[in-house]
Protein backbone atom coordinates (compact mmCIF):
# COMPACT_ATOMS: atom_id res chain seq x y z
CA UNK A 1 0.00 0.00 0.00
CA UNK A 2 2.58 2.85 0.89
CA UNK A 3 5.05 1.47 -1.96
CA UNK A 4 1.91 2.16 -4.29
CA UNK A 5 1.13 5.65 -2.51
CA UNK A 6 5.35 6.28 -3.00
CA UNK A 7 4.78 5.72 -6.76
CA UNK A 8 1.61 7.82 -7.39
CA UNK A 9 3.80 10.75 -5.22
CA UNK A 10 6.80 10.36 -7.75
CA UNK A 11 4.55 10.22 -10.54
CA UNK A 12 2.92 13.13 -9.71
CA UNK A 13 5.92 14.82 -8.81
CA UNK A 14 7.52 14.20 -12.00
CA UNK A 15 4.13 15.56 -13.88
CA UNK A 16 4.35 18.72 -12.44
CA UNK A 17 8.10 19.01 -12.96
CA UNK A 18 7.63 18.53 -16.41
CA UNK A 19 4.62 20.81 -16.54
CA UNK A 20 6.94 24.05 -14.85
CA UNK A 21 9.86 23.26 -17.58
CA UNK A 22 7.40 23.28 -20.40
CA UNK A 23 5.55 26.46 -19.13
CA UNK A 24 7.64 28.50 -17.44
CA UNK A 25 11.54 27.41 -18.27
CA UNK A 26 12.67 30.11 -21.37
CA UNK A 27 14.73 28.42 -23.97
CA UNK A 28 16.11 31.10 -25.09
CA UNK A 29 13.61 33.68 -25.88
CA UNK A 30 10.68 31.74 -25.23
CA UNK A 31 9.52 28.67 -23.03
CA UNK A 32 9.22 25.72 -24.75
CA UNK A 33 5.00 25.36 -25.34
CA UNK A 34 5.94 29.01 -26.70
CA UNK A 35 8.56 27.66 -29.38
CA UNK A 36 5.98 24.95 -29.79
CA UNK A 37 2.80 27.19 -30.58
CA UNK A 38 4.87 29.07 -32.83
CA UNK A 39 5.61 26.51 -34.86
CA UNK A 40 2.20 24.89 -35.02
CA UNK A 41 1.20 28.26 -36.55
CA UNK A 42 3.43 28.47 -39.66
CA UNK A 43 1.90 27.40 -42.96
CA UNK A 44 3.68 24.37 -43.56
CA UNK A 45 2.36 22.92 -40.07
CA UNK A 46 -0.66 23.72 -40.91
CA UNK A 47 -0.46 22.11 -43.93
CA UNK A 48 0.99 19.12 -42.24
CA UNK A 49 -1.98 18.75 -40.17
CA UNK A 50 -4.57 19.56 -42.64
CA UNK A 51 -3.16 16.56 -45.07
CA UNK A 52 -2.55 14.10 -42.17
CA UNK A 53 -6.08 14.74 -41.49
CA UNK A 54 -7.70 14.12 -44.52
CA UNK A 55 -5.41 10.74 -45.00
CA UNK A 56 -7.24 9.95 -41.33
CA UNK A 57 -10.52 10.40 -42.84
CA UNK A 58 -10.10 8.72 -46.03
CA UNK A 59 -8.47 5.53 -43.88
CA UNK A 60 -11.01 5.74 -41.18
CA UNK A 61 -13.41 5.66 -44.37
CA UNK A 62 -11.83 2.43 -46.31
CA UNK A 63 -10.84 0.41 -42.95
CA UNK A 64 -14.97 1.24 -41.95
CA UNK A 65 -16.24 -0.04 -45.75
CA UNK A 66 -13.94 -3.19 -45.25
CA UNK A 67 -15.39 -3.89 -41.86
CA UNK A 68 -18.77 -3.68 -43.33
CA UNK A 69 -18.38 -5.88 -46.02
CA UNK A 70 -16.67 -8.15 -43.99
CA UNK A 71 -19.23 -8.39 -41.45
CA UNK A 72 -21.84 -8.39 -44.15
CA UNK A 73 -20.28 -11.15 -45.80
CA UNK A 74 -20.06 -13.14 -42.55
CA UNK A 75 -23.83 -12.57 -41.70
CA UNK A 76 -24.71 -13.93 -45.16
CA UNK A 77 -22.60 -16.84 -45.03
CA UNK A 78 -23.88 -17.86 -41.63
CA UNK A 79 -27.12 -17.46 -42.57
CA UNK A 80 -26.47 -19.11 -46.10
CA UNK A 81 -28.21 -16.70 -47.85
CA UNK A 82 -25.51 -16.96 -50.38
CA UNK A 83 -25.19 -20.74 -50.44
CA UNK A 84 -21.11 -20.33 -50.45
CA UNK A 85 -18.61 -22.61 -48.23
CA UNK A 86 -16.19 -20.91 -45.56
CA UNK A 87 -13.63 -23.05 -45.17
CA UNK A 88 -13.89 -24.20 -41.81
CA UNK A 89 -17.45 -23.41 -41.20
CA UNK A 90 -18.86 -27.00 -40.72
CA UNK A 91 -19.76 -29.88 -42.73
CA UNK A 92 -21.12 -29.21 -46.54
CA UNK A 93 -24.57 -28.93 -45.75
CA UNK A 94 -23.37 -25.92 -43.05
CA UNK A 95 -24.17 -28.17 -40.22
CA UNK A 96 -21.60 -29.41 -37.16
CA UNK A 97 -22.47 -32.24 -34.93
CA UNK A 98 -22.26 -31.39 -30.73
CA UNK A 99 -18.81 -33.29 -30.76
CA UNK A 100 -17.58 -31.02 -33.12
CA UNK A 101 -18.66 -27.90 -32.13
CA UNK A 102 -18.51 -24.83 -34.27
CA UNK A 103 -15.92 -24.61 -36.10
CA UNK A 104 -13.63 -20.59 -37.25
CA UNK A 105 -14.74 -18.62 -39.65
CA UNK A 106 -11.78 -17.59 -42.25
CA UNK A 107 -12.78 -14.42 -44.16
CA UNK A 108 -10.06 -12.64 -46.63
CA UNK A 109 -9.38 -8.97 -46.76
CA UNK A 110 -6.95 -7.59 -49.14
CA UNK A 111 -4.62 -11.02 -49.40
CA UNK A 112 -4.41 -11.53 -45.61
CA UNK A 113 -6.41 -14.35 -44.02
CA UNK A 114 -8.42 -13.80 -40.71
CA UNK A 115 -9.82 -16.23 -38.72
CA UNK A 116 -12.22 -15.42 -35.85
CA UNK A 117 -12.39 -18.60 -33.65
CA UNK A 118 -16.11 -19.92 -33.30
CA UNK A 119 -18.28 -19.21 -29.70
CA UNK A 120 -20.15 -21.98 -28.34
Amino acid sequence: MIRKLFRFLLSLLTLAATLYFVFFVPLGRYTLWEHLWRIAETPEAKELGKGASETAVKTTEKVSEEFRRILAERKGLQKGLDGRRVRGAGKANGKTTAEEGPAPVQVEVGGAQLEEPATR
